[in-house]
């Protein structure tokens, strides 16, 4: 047995279950001021966040209804396809749906998507990005442009200019007076990548002038949009892999409203093989209650362990089949969501973001009735338990078991 893997384990699971003072005391402090901006929490069902990513069209109303009946949070992203790709831009499509939501349901917080990382070329703010070749991240050593995805730029976030640039692309967007905030995505791209991207292609420095540079261009954004509007960004990863953040992502809550945990229960939290690893998964969990602990507001995508929207296999599944799974696969990471939760945290459980990922589809868990939680989650060993007004929570680690009682 390797004792290290044992011995971080062991910290870590200590480490998920004791208060947090500290972080408690800056929240009261935030508290007065971050009020009036945050979405309205309830105990009463599972707190559930949404994102959508939609083709060509605006969301439907079908679609609309059920985001705004359902979600105190929702993000929305447009991608074209075919012919749409010339002649419309993301940000009259992401707006004109969340134009039709907040209609509906003008409490909710509905977001606007920009990626603080990759230049989309489907944006009108493209084609300004364009002019400016100084704005995109060039391999020192070949003199091309970095890109990922075989085509997509990177933003190169060290030039001054450039995080003015994208600030104001954000504040404009979210001056809509529909729009409730920035979902700022690919944030950790920066931290994450510094072995594939920095150290093969950057110079001595450039890692931790563009790690300071996302901080800086983050803090002008948030000046710009103002108390009143939140800014969101992906994402905390309890990533505990050699020459990995040891933060986790948490230091980009001192510019930020709220972040998100995308790859829960995935990725990094599991081995090629797909065995858990539950270092990485308490460390998830821990990232979770200190940001809340900073009231902070925290969103959790978790993800079915059968099936990946990624995996060729996906494709060929149909409607039913992929329900099917939902269904089959949503008591351990609920499960485990719950014992990490605490107020201003969010669930999602879907396949990924576009229709075909089934990202609003509704499962029975989501009706039923809750409740506060009657005390911080315990744990003996790898089970982790707690008591909710309405449900009792019951996990085991290491077999990937969960119960939940509903009273």
């Amino acid at each position: 047995m390797n004792y290290s893997i044992v011995k971080t384990t062991r910290a870590l699971l200590a480490a998920v279950f004791i208060s947090i003072g500290s972080a408690s005391n800056s929240a009261q402090a935030d508290e007065q001021k971050s009020v009036r901006v945050m979405p309205a929490f309830s105990w009463d069902k599972i707190p559930r966040w949404t994102f959508l990513s939609v083709n060509d069209t605006i969301v439907t109303d079908e679609e609309a209804r059920y985001i705004a009946s359902n979600f105190p949070i929702a993000f929305l992203f447009w991608i074209p396809s075919g012919p749409a790709r010339e002649n419309q831009f993301a940000e009259e499509k992401i707006l004109a749906s969340i134009k039709v939501v907040k209609e509906l349901n003008p409490q909710m917080k509905v977001f606007y998507y920009f990626n603080s990382t990759l230049a989309f070329d489907h944006y009108a703010a493209f084609r300004e990005f364009e002019k400016h070749p100084d704005f995109k991240m060039v391999d020192k050593k070949t003199g091309n442009a970095v890109v990922v995805r075989d085509d997509v730029l990177r933003y190169d976030v060290t030039n001054p200019k450039l995080r003015e640039w994208w600030s104001e692309q954000v504040a404009k967007a979210v001056s809509n007076s529909y729009v409730d905030g920035v979902w700022a995505d690919a944030v950790c791209k920066i931290e994450l990548n510094k072995r594939n991207v920095f150290d093969k292609s950057m110079n001595p420095g450039d890692f931790e002038k563009a790690v300071s540079g996302m901080h800086e261009m983050l803090a002008l954004t948030k000046q710009k949009i103002g108390d009143g509007k939140l800014l969101f960004y992906n994402g905390l990863r309890g990533d505990l892999r050699p020459g990995m953040w040891e933060h986790g992502g948490i230091t980009y809550l001192n510019e930020c409203d709220g972040a998100c945990v995308e790859h829960f229960l995935t990725h990094s939290s599991r081995t090629p093989d797909g065995k858990l690893i539950i270092s990485h998964v308490l460390k998830d969990i821990e990232l979770i209650r200190k940001a809340a602990a900073m009231n902070k507001i925290v969103v959790v995508k978790a993800w079915p362990k059968t099936a990946m929207f990624t995996d060729p296999e996906f494709l060929k599944l149909s409607v039913e089949e992929k329900q099917a799974i939902l269904r089959d696969e949503i008591t351990f990471p609920l499960a485990l969501f719950l014992i990490a939760a605490e107020k201003n945290c969010y669930f999602n459980f879907s396949f990924g973001y576009r229709r075909s990922c089934l990202p609003l589809y509704h499962l029975p868990e989501y009706d039923k009735p809750l409740g506060a939680p009657l005390r911080a989650a315990e744990q003996e060993g790898l089970i982790l338990t707690r008591d909710f007004e309405h449900a009792t929570v019951w996990v085991n680690l290491g077999t990937e078991e969960a119960r939940i009682d509903w009273k």
